[in-house]
């Protein structure tokens, strides 16, 4: 963002008017008019006094460290992955705002970080408190309404699907409905095949492969959320057989594919909770935990020998502390559920549990 748009955001924020602006730096409204929209920028003297009025600073003023790279943003949410691993929500809260005060205007680490707040508000508070985990999401809701002024159609169109999930939870439909509208149709031109296309004509085959590996695990993925989709909505239709044959293709696509085994679980995971198949689902469970941390490994497919489908390389440490974590109070959520009522006196799923208190005891 531009320092003419960082001004008219400043001072709208402010309900100050540009007249208003004008009048306390002593300058005419035209000049404040031209600053924002571009024609001519403030004289360096003023700087100071316009940061202090706009409630702001000179760094954000002159969009200093607007920009990361990917990889710079990976390593401060890697970061902040690992103090989550030992702080409470709140202290993770605090750290993610000072992450996001140094660079204030690089929307897509502010969208990251909310993404990961909104993870670990679950990881941290689920279901135990309801009223404190709904003042965190509206929290983290404000984040993605800021993320709302990037310039960046991709980054607006995410922050935006997470708001509707947020309005459809509370059962807002018409809030969900409006956001939903302002979403922009996919492009009838789809740049990642054409680039493959293109690196491949020009003889760039390595390049052509990964591009084409990247859409084909893209496309795979898709695919299988879109059938656990289908499957949740025949299950609550009462459509078994036809929710049974989703959970197969399902499955079968994974393996398939070669996307990772803890994923081809997911729809069978849906699938014996709603026709309470105590025995199926608790041997479904030890295999989601027993193949959950192969989603921190590289996928060694040759479908994707070229892509690292690991964005973060934690260390091995890292790595194996948030899975215990994680799976545990995961587990241990479960152990309230009402919906699992048909299994808790299954003795295997008593053992989970059991399992699960003691390494969250540790």
């Amino acid at each position: 963002m531009n320092i003419n748009q960082i001004i008219k955001e400043k001072r709208k924020a402010l309900s100050l008017t540009q007249e208003q602006l004008a009048n306390q730096l002593g300058v005419s409204t035209p000049a404040v008019s031209k600053w924002e929209s571009g024609a001519s920028y403030p004289d360096i003297t003023i700087l100071p006094n316009l940061a202090k009025i706009l409630k702001t600073d000179i760094n954000t003023l002159l969009s200093f460290q607007s920009d990361l790279s990917d990889e710079e943003i990976n390593n401060r949410i890697k970061d902040l992955s690992s103090f989550a691993l030992n702080h409470t929500i709140d202290e993770i809260f605090e750290k993610s705002m000072d992450i996001i005060s140094e660079y204030p205007n690089c929307y897509k680490l502010i969208l990251n970080v909310a993404l990961s707040l909104d993870g670990f508000a679950i990881f941290k508070v689920g279901n135990s408190d309801l009223d404190k985990l709904e003042k965190l999401s509206l929290k983290v809701e404000e984040l993605y309404r800021k993320v709302m002024d990037s310039t960046d159609v991709n980054i607006k169109s995410l922050a935006r699907q997470q708001l509707i999930f947020k309005e459809v939870n509370r059962k807002n439909f018409d809030k969900a409905e409006e956001l939903l509208e302002t979403i922009p149709d996919k492009l009838m031109v789809d740049k990642s095949e054409l680039k493959t296309r293109v690196e491949f004509a020009k003889g760039n085959l390595n390049e052509a492969k990964k591009a084409a590996q990247e859409k084909l695990y893209a496309l795979a993925s898709d695919v299988n959320s879109q059938l656990l989709l289908l499957l949740d909505i025949e299950l609550n239709q009462g459509n078994i057989e036809t929710a049974k044959y989703i959970t197969d293709v399902s499955c079968n696509l994974c393996k398939t594919l070669d996307i990772w085994e803890y994923t081809a679980n997911l729809g069978k995971f849906q699938f014996y909770i709603k026709t309470k198949n105590a025995d199926a689902f608790v041997e479904t469970l030890s295999a989601l935990i027993e193949t959950y941390g192969d989603i921190f490994k590289q996928n060694n497919s040759p479908l994707y020998s070229e892509i690292n489908l690991v964005k973060d390389n934690y260390d091995d440490n890292f790595t194996n502390n948030f899975i215990d974590t994680f799976m545990s109070t995961i587990i241990k959520s479960l152990e309230t559920d009402d919906e699992l009522d048909f299994v808790k006196d299954n003795p295997k799923f008593k053992e989970i549990i059991a399992s699960a208190i003691t390494k969250s005891n540790r």
